[in-house]
């Protein structure tokens, strides 16, 4: 639109159409960041050292059953507060040693954020993050985010399959606005809230 235009509109609507601009300028790349995201998952699990789950609503231990029936046999890192060791080595009957646990995670930026110094200090290059298809996106950025200096490869895989006509499902949405209190959770994990820690140090801990 031409400047005259913007200058024959009234203060309220130049303030409107400024805050339509604006929410367009953030929206826009986020969608495209997510769309990218899906039309990259691989179709099988990928060969990886270690497999990442963080927890949630669905029954999340698919995937390590699949391993299994495929014969791999990498190291899980499960992470969340509602998975403990006990139940997991009980559940799974598997060897404890292929097992870690991150067991005080409450949000997805908890989950990358305990994570990465464990993820470090196992030695794996290769790591494939198994969640389903709307929680991906946003747990990928926040997991790389914390990985960024590590020469650690995450690579996404769904755990249930990316839904015909994706975009308009709920879940998708509400992934969206979740997006940006995670950022906020970053922000804030700087300042010394939200369980700071010293970011991108190899030798970092969570704090207790």
């Amino acid at each position: 639109m031409p400047p005259r235009f913007f200058a024959l509109l009234k203060p309220s609507r130049k303030k409107a159409y400024f805050a339509l601009a604006l929410v367009l300028g953030l929206v826009l790349p986020e969608m495209a960041y997510y769309a990218g995201v899906f039309d990259d998952l691989p179709t099988q699990l990928p060969a990886a050292d270690l497999v990442l789950v963080y927890s949630g609503g669905e029954d999340r231990l698919s995937v390590v059953q699949q391993l299994d029936g495929e014969g791999k046999s990498p190291k899980i890192l499960f992470s969340g507060w509602d998975y403990t060791r006990a139940r997991l080595e009980r559940v799974l009957a598997w060897d404890p040693a292929r097992m870690l646990v991150e067991d005080r995670s409450r949000t997805t930026d908890q989950n990358a954020r305990f994570c990465a110094p464990i993820i470090r200090g196992t030695g794996a290059k290769k790591v494939v993050l198994a969640l389903p298809w709307y929680h991906l996106p946003r747990a990928l950025f926040l997991t790389r985010y914390y990985l960024l200096d590590s020469g650690i490869t995450v690579t996404p895989y769904a755990t249930t399959p990316l839904p015909p006509h994706w975009w308009s499902r709920k879940n998708y949405y509400l992934e969206l606005l979740k997006f940006w209190g995670s950022l906020g959770r970053i922000a804030l994990s700087w300042v010394g809230f939200e369980n700071p820690i010293f970011h991108f140090d190899s030798d970092s801990r969570p704090a207790s």
